[in-house]
């Protein structure tokens, strides 16, 4: 049975492909404007796809990365790109042949790592269910507030309920300012998903109101492409009641 956090991902993905092919058939229409406005959309579902597959496996940049790069290597393979910069044949095949080498042997360490990648088994960084648990609480006012751990010891985001009142906002406990963490181009990135960009809070006015799969999805967001946090375990305190 698949977990709400996988079901998000799956309805992501049937949103990338269906955008990805609009987008595709406005071009071969020659419907450049239509084109463009799918585009957007395709980079910017993509993009939360992309976050969120990361946030289920830190593994899937590089996974992504490898196998797109692969099928590049092996199409330069079969390119002779020195066909006409020398003059004598044994020049010419003396090159061709170090090029072919050297590209067989980054296919193959590329095919090596990427197999090794795929094989990890990894272990859940968020358990969706035991967050979508602690958000039951929360509406039952039987928990008042989550802190999601970004740094050990040093920077955590926190969820404040209160009369139905939400407040996200960062807390250090070594009386560090919160800006030290942070740079121009993340915040503004906390500013597109509704921080305020002085205050670095983010105010939701009613609890029940809430998305709960899209706060998995800001989560992802706000440990991946604000804070670059990959590959660690992600620990939360319950304050009671």
């Amino acid at each position: 049975m698949k977990t709400d956090f996988e079901i998000l991902i799956d309805h992501l993905q049937n949103e990338v492909d269906y955008l990805l092919s609009a987008m595709e058939e406005c071009i071969a229409d020659w419907d450049f404007d239509g084109a463009k406005a799918f585009r957007e959309l395709f980079f910017y579902t993509n993009r939360k796809l992309n976050i969120l597959k990361s946030l289920k496996n830190p593994n899937h940049y590089q996974i992504s990365d490898l196998k797109m790069s692969i099928p590049r290597l092996e199409k330069m393979l079969t390119e002779d790109k020195y066909g006409r910069n020398f003059r004598d044949e044994e020049t010419r095949q003396r090159m061709r042949s170090i090029r072919y080498n050297s590209l067989s042997r980054d296919i193959e360490k590329s095919k090596a790592k990427l197999e090794s990648l795929e094989s990890v088994i990894i272990e859940q960084r968020v358990d969706d269910d035991k967050i979508f648990e602690l958000f039951e609480k929360l509406e039952r006012n039987e928990i008042s507030e989550l802190e999601f751990e970004i740094e050990k010891d040093r920077l955590f985001l926190l969820l404040n309920v209160s009369n139905q009142q939400v407040q996200l906002s960062f807390k250090t406990y070594n009386n560090e300012d919160v800006d030290r963490f942070l740079t121009e181009s993340t915040i503004a990135i906390l500013g597109e998903i509704g921080f305020d960009k002085e205050t670095l809070k983010k105010q939701i006015p009613n609890f029940n109101k809430l998305d709960k799969t899209k706060f998995l999805e800001e989560l992802a967001i706000i440990y991946f492409e604000v804070f670059d946090i990959f590959g660690e375990e992600i620990n939360i305190k319950v304050t009671y009641v």
